[in-house]
């Protein structure tokens, strides 16, 4: 019984943590503890960001352009493709017609 007495001994040793760390304060924490704002960008960082062309970036730069590519994707065919094109033709018609008065009256 001896010898299963001193098998158990060193897991009994090993259930056990020991932590060493000083004593805070607020003030003694937030001072070894102070996040630091990074430094602003060099200026070569800032040119190169400029300058520096991804497939993202290029995407976004072409919308700017052409602004049909941001809501094509999100348009409902079936259900505003009729409404858009009675609007459309109705609006055209009116502007024609406003527009003919004065051509008449040669």
């Amino acid at each position: 019984m001896a010898a299963g007495a001193r098998a158990e001994e060193p897991l009994a040793e090993l259930s056990h943590y020991v932590v060493a760390r000083p004593i805070y304060s607020e003030a003694g924490f937030q001072e070894e503890n102070e996040r630091l704002p990074p430094p602003p960008p060099t200026l070569l960082e800032r040119a190169r960001a400029l300058c520096s062309c991804s497939r993202k970036k290029a995407f976004q730069i072409t919308k700017s352009f052409l602004p049909i590519l941001e809501w094509l994707p999100n348009y409902r065919v079936k259900e505003w493709l009729v409404n858009d094109i009675i609007s459309g033709v109705s609006t055209g018609l009116v502007a024609t017609l406003q527009g003919t008065p004065a051509c008449t009256a040669l």
